[in-house]
């Protein structure tokens, strides 16, 4: 670690694309905050937090469960202990459930109001027994405080966010990447109540879709939009991002044909009842195709 070589603005741009360096994380997390607001006594939270590229978090606190996201569905843990489902916002990274440690952040350091100017550092410091650079970040605007900031030297992860002068604080305790995670960890089988109709902005067109079967996995964040939904025989037609994807499940026995349009390269395969069709703008290799297929679910 040459602190010569190292700037804030550098920290800054690897902690907004770490996440993309990562194939998993799975972390704990203690968090200091005052019970209401800015007032009462600092209270201790425990955070356990879970991701997996492009999609999939879960994120506990103190063992309760306060957001889950599957790939497709979007659980919320309420103070009352319920799980809520909402509806699903392809650009969402998790922000107040991690306690302000922006992971996932695209302009993280960068919207308003942002903590740009650094007063001092970076300075070589160590966290959750992982070497890792600290700075100080002049308060901008209003806000009433100077930031210490802590980026982990070799994932660019922050891993503690304190606010200097007040009680809060957020620390990594422990930090593994690029490690399996068990296969349950991004699903629920429990109940939950249905939030999305409480949306002004969810459409019912979207509703029947959330439930349908979608890759998890892609080469790159996977957004998918609904095409065309039967809701009679189960059969689908989805668009990833603008377009550069089409994906169609159709049942093997189907009288009905649909006619396909996307991008010019074609996968195909057979599971079980279904047929599916995968339309991309460059032919996946055969190992993102077997890892898109099993991701399916």
């Amino acid at each position: 670690m040459e602190s010569a070589v190292v700037s804030w603005e550098y920290l800054a741009d690897r902690a907004r694309r770490a996440l993309g360096e990562c194939s998993t994380v799975r972390a704990r997390v203690l968090m200091v905050a005052p019970a209401h607001g800015t007032r009462g006594d600092a209270v201790e939270s425990v955070l356990d937090v879970a991701f997996a590229r492009p999609d999939l978090w879960r994120v506990d606190r103190d063992g309760e469960l306060v957001l889950l996201r599957d790939g497709i569905r979007q659980l919320v843990g309420s103070e009352a202990g319920t799980i809520h489902l909402h509806r699903r916002d392809p650009d969402w990274v998790p922000g107040d459930e991690i306690g302000g440690l922006g992971w996932g952040h695209r302009d993280l350091f960068r919207d308003p109001p942002a903590f740009e100017e650094a007063l001092s550092g970076p300075v070589a410091v160590t966290v959750a027994g992982r070497e890792a650079w600290e700075v100080r970040l002049a308060a901008p605007g209003k806000k009433p405080y100077v930031l210490n900031l802590a980026v982990d030297n070799d994932t660019g992860l922050v891993l503690r966010y304190a606010a200097e002068g007040t009680p809060y604080v957020t620390e990594v305790l422990d930090l593994v990447v690029n490690a399996d995670l068990p296969d349950d960890r991004f699903s629920w089988a429990g109940d939950y109540e249905d939030r999305r109709r409480a949306d002004v902005e969810e459409s019912d067109a979207f509703e029947p879709f959330d439930e349908f079967p979608l890759p998890r996995f892609w080469p790159a964040e996977p957004t998918w939009r609904p095409v065309r939904v039967d809701a009679s025989t189960g059969a689908f037609q989805a668009r990833r991002g603008l377009g550069d994807a089409v994906l169609v499940r159709r049942p093997v026995d189907g009288l009905e044909e649909w006619e396909v349009e996307g991008p010019p390269h074609r996968h195909e395969w057979v599971d079980g009842e279904w047929r599916w069709t995968l339309l991309v703008q460059d032919p996946l290799s055969a190992e993102d195709l077997v890892r898109v297929q099993a991701s399916i679910r």
